[in-house]
């Protein structure tokens, strides 16, 4: 459903972008600035939201320890930015089918289910999850309906444990939470 979503989402802002970036060339803009213009939209509807945060947490938290200079604060910042592009536009609405990692039936291997936060999918964790599954039996879970109650989430989040341990011959799952 998030997946769905996204991918709606993902091909409207890019049906926008292109439209205005050949809106743009067909007023005598060039082609390059056309399309650097629709490139700067769509990083902006990432960057300026996160920018919002930034600055908000810089006015509230005052610690001294949280500070960073203006340079490293917009690596950080840019950082960010890239890692929710992707995040949002290609990995959950594209890769939120992906197969994950053989399970080994080995009680003394670690289980480990993780979840993923609100608004996003299992797809969140791709990036990572072959460095995760080292050594591991590890297993996502997709918390579905999006809007719907979290009494049902704490049902998806058993069902899977139960599926995981029955797979895995472990007595016990480790639960990673994001978000």
């Amino acid at each position: 459903m998030v997946a769905r979503g996204l991918r709606i989402a993902s091909v409207v802002v890019g049906i926008a972008v292109l439209a205005l970036a050949l809106y743009l060339v067909r007023s005598g803009w060039s082609e390059a600035a056309a399309f650097a213009l629709a490139a700067a939209i769509v990083i902006g509807i990432h960057g300026v939201p996160l920018a919002i945060e930034f600055i908000t947490g810089a006015v509230v938290d005052r610690s001294p320890a949280a500070r960073l200079g203006p340079l490293a604060l917009v690596r950080v910042w840019w950082g960010e930015t890239r890692r929710q592009f992707r995040v949002f536009m290609i990995e959950q609405p594209w890769r939120a089918r992906f197969p994950e990692p053989e399970l080994v039936r080995d009680p003394q291997r670690p289980a480990v289910l993780l979840i993923h936060g609100y608004l996003c999918n299992r797809a969140m964790w791709r990036p990572w999850i072959a460095r995760l599954a080292a050594g591991r039996n590890i297993a996502t879970v997709n918390l579905e309906p999006t809007f719907g109650p979290i009494e049902r989430y704490a049902d998806c989040v058993e069902q899977a444990v139960e599926r995981l341990c029955a797979a895995t011959g472990a007595s016990q799952v480790i639960l990673v939470g994001h978000s």
